[in-house]
C-alpha cells in the first residue's frame, strides 16, 4: 500500500507517495533514480472503466553483461557442438559436469577428446539446463544459440526493455499497484516480468541492479 496527502495532481501525488515497504524515500525518487534505468516517464491515463491510472515506465539501459555473454555464446556454441562430436565421453561428461559430479578421470578423457575444453569455465552458457541434458544436448545448444542471437538482434536494432507500473489513487488518498509488467520500447509489445512486482520494487528502492527483471521475448 502507498500513502500520500495534499491537493496535487494525481501524477504528483503518486510520485510523492510513501511505500509502506520502505519509507526511506518517496516512490518517485526511488523509481526516477534507479541506476538500471536510462530514462523514466510518468503519465496519467484513463482505463476503459473510466478509472484514472498513473503509469510509470522505466527504460532499462542496454545490459552490457548480457550482451557480452550472448556474444560469447554465439561464438562458442558452434565450437562446443563440434568438439562434443569428437569424443564419446563428452556428452556424458557435460551432463555430469553441469550437475557438479564429473570425475577427474572422465575430465581427463574429455579434455583429450575435445581439445582441453573447460566445461567449468563455460557453465555460464548453460544457466537453465535440466537433467535431461544427456540425450538432448544438441537441442539445448540450439535453443541457447537461438536465444543469444535473438538478444543480440533485439538490442542492435535499437530496441530497449521497459518496466511498467500502473498506480491507482484511491478515495482515501492511498494508492495501490494496479498492474505491473514489461514491454519493448519500440513496438510496445508486452514481455515477461521475471519477478514479483513487489519484490522488484524492493530491489529498485535498494538500488540493486538486476538485468534480468524483464525478458526480451514478447508474450
Amino acid at each position: 500500500m502507498l500513502t500520500s496527502t495534499g491537493c496535487k495532481n494525481k501524477v504528483s501525488q503518486i510520485k510523492d507517495s510513501v511505500w509502506n515497504g520502505d519509507k526511506s524515500t518517496t516512490l518517485g525518487k526511488a523509481l526516477d533514480h534507479y541506476k538500471g534505468f536510462e530514462r523514466t516517464d510518468w503519465k496519467l491515463i484513463k482505463a476503459d472503466n473510466g478509472k484514472d491510472i498513473v503509469e510509470f515506465s522505466g527504460t532499462f539501459m542496454v545490459p552490457q553483461e548480457t550482451l557480452t555473454r550472448t556474444k560469447e555464446v554465439v561464438a562458442n556454441i558452434p565450437m562446443i557442438r563440434e568438439q562434443v562430436k569428437k569424443s564419446k565421453y563428452a556428452e556424458e561428461y557435460y551432463f555430469d559436469q553441469l550437475r557438479g559430479n564429473a570425475s577427474s578421470d572422465k575430465r581427463s578423457k574429455v579434455r583429450i577428446g575435445v581439445n582441453a575444453f573447460d566445461a567449468e569455465k563455460n557453465m555460464r552458457y548453460f544457466p537453465y539446463l535440466s537433467e535431461d541434458l544427456g540425450p538432448k544436448l544438441d537441442q539445448k545448444l540450439t535453443a541457447l544459440l537461438d536465444d543469444a542471437n535473438y538478444i543480440q538482434q533485439f538490442y542492435s536494432s535499437g530496441n530497449r526493455l521497459q518496466l511498467v507500473y500502473q498506480f491507482v489513487l484511491n478515495e482515501d488518498n492511498s494508492f495501490k499497484i494496479e498492474a505491473a509488467g514489461c514491454r519493448t520500447a519500440k513496438e510496445q509489445q508486452s514481455t515477461n516480468l521475471m519477478y514479483d512486482a513487489i519484490a522488484t520494487l524492493g530491489d529498485i528502492y535498494n538500488n540493486v541492479y538486476n538485468p534480468n527483471i524483464c525478458n526480451e521475448r514478447a508474450n
